[in-house]
């Protein structure tokens, strides 16, 4: 169903009820944004997704998914999707974009630099250090704020074909999942981050 842009069957786990949609922040207004890139090399149709999300932290500590990049494409096309959105912000919002180590960091890094180079902007993307902990496990951390009401969607995002691939990789997680999981990879990242500085306020 994924490969054909169909919608997965309700999960498990990620159910629709818990799906929140709405009327964001202005983007100025946010916390803190994070952008978490899960990178992806190949860019054939049976490869794993290049997964660009962005969340914004509001001042209710919820989390706002708005921005996301989610396709079977070369790594230079993710980049250039970044650049449009870091181009487009004002000047008074700014997103830490990160992305997962791997081993063709290099290449990562050349591809990186091209693309900047061609569209004449810095998008001063940093490194972030692979999770220790399992893939699975480290996704069902999420589904607590999903249930307490703290992920919440922006409204204008919900055609977007990026947005419906993503929503049926999450949706795809249960026990013994077999299909792609590139995106709620990156929605995990970038929220861990936004989460331990809320603790970190909290217990200041």
């Amino acid at each position: 169903a994924e490969y054909q842009h169909e919608p997965h069957e309700e999960g498990s786990i990620f159910t629709d009820d818990l799906f929140n949609w709405g009327k964001p922040p202005r983007i100025d207004h946010f916390v803190s944004i994070v952008a978490h890139w899960d990178v992806a090399y190949a860019g054939t149709s049976t490869a794993d997704y290049n997964a660009v999300r962005v969340w914004g932290l509001d001042r209710e500590n919820r989390y706002w998914l708005i921005g996301a990049y989610c396709r079977q494409s070369k790594m230079a096309a993710a980049v250039r999707w970044m650049v449009a959105f870091d181009k487009a912000l004002p000047d008074s919002a700014v997103v830490r974009w990160q992305y997962e180590s791997q081993f063709w960091n290099d290449e990562l890094e050349r591809t990186v630099r091209d693309v900047c180079r061609e569209e004449r902007h810095d998008l001063r993307l940093g490194q972030a250090e692979r999770g220790r902990a399992n893939k699975y496990d480290r996704i069902l951390t999420l589904h607590p704020y999903y249930q307490n009401g703290r992920v919440w969607y922006s409204e204008r995002l919900r055609a977007e074909q990026d947005v419906q691939v993503a929503l049926a990789q999450l949706k795809g997680i249960e026990p013994g999942y077999s299909t792609h999981d590139d995106a709620p990879d990156a929605d995990e990242c970038a929220i861990s981050v936004q989460s331990r500085e809320v603790l970190t306020q909290e217990w200041a």
